[in-house]
């Protein structure tokens, strides 16, 4: 009688825990591939973090409001997970196509890497033809109320460090597909756009559930 007593003891506690389990799955966001995020056909190899953070590479351009938005969601992501991810910023560049990489390496390379994140805000709202002469106005009039003297930006701009720096962005956008702006790779293996970047909750929700996924997989081959 009292193993029987015992049997059934077991069971409703095994009934219980499934359905604790079942119902906390449900509260779990579902994020799906070709919706939420897309998958590499072929994951691009690199080469694995030091510290065993996640790669996370962002691309992105000025003159882009969601660009903006992005970049915004993506520094809290990091300040939120400083040991768990590392995030690269890499303005997108085309042998056509690389005012952004050409303005933000100078700056960078001039000692101002927070100017270069700067100008993304400032010109989120702009939209200049590529080869629009007010948009050399229009960077020419910023650098001089930040303090920085043109001839010196144009010297670095045209310098030989600086196309070196472009030359690996193109090459770099090139290798990771980059179809839209922003765009961000995570891991080489998942890929974000503009459909998700644009919200903060639900860019803090998606990473997380890819970091996660990545982590079980990097345990599971340990």
């Amino acid at each position: 009688m009292n193993s029987i007593k015992l049997a059934m003891q077991i069971f409703y506690f095994l009934l219980f825990a499934l359905s604790v389990t079942a119902s906390y799955a449900e509260q779990l966001p579902i994020f799906k591939d070709g919706k939420d995020y897309f998958s590499y056909k072929q994951p691009i190899q690199e080469e694995p973090a030091a510290d065993n953070k996640i790669k996370i590479k962002f691309f992105f351009s000025y003159e882009c409001r969601i660009c903006l938005m992005a970049a915004d969601n993506l520094s809290l992501y990091k300040r939120m997970n400083p040991d768990k991810v590392d995030i690269e910023w890499i303005p997108a560049a085309t042998p056509g196509g690389y005012f952004s990489a050409a303005v933000y390496y100078s700056l960078e390379s001039m000692g101002h890497p927070d100017l270069a994140d700067l100008f993304i805000f400032d010109t989120a709202e702009q939209k200049f033809n590529r080869n629009n002469r007010h948009r050399g106005k229009f960077l020419q009039e910023w650098l001089t109320r930040k303090q920085i003297n043109f001839e010196t930006f144009l010297e670095v701009f045209n310098s030989e460090l600086v196309a070196t720096k472009v030359n690996q962005s193109i090459n770099s956008t090139s290798k990771y597909g980059v179809f839209t702006l922003p765009f961000v790779s995570v891991n080489g293996r998942y890929v974000l756009t503009g459909s998700t970047l644009y919200n903060d909750d639900y860019t803090m929700a998606v990473l997380d559930s890819l970091t996660a996924k990545i982590v079980q997989e990097q345990r599971g081959k340990k």
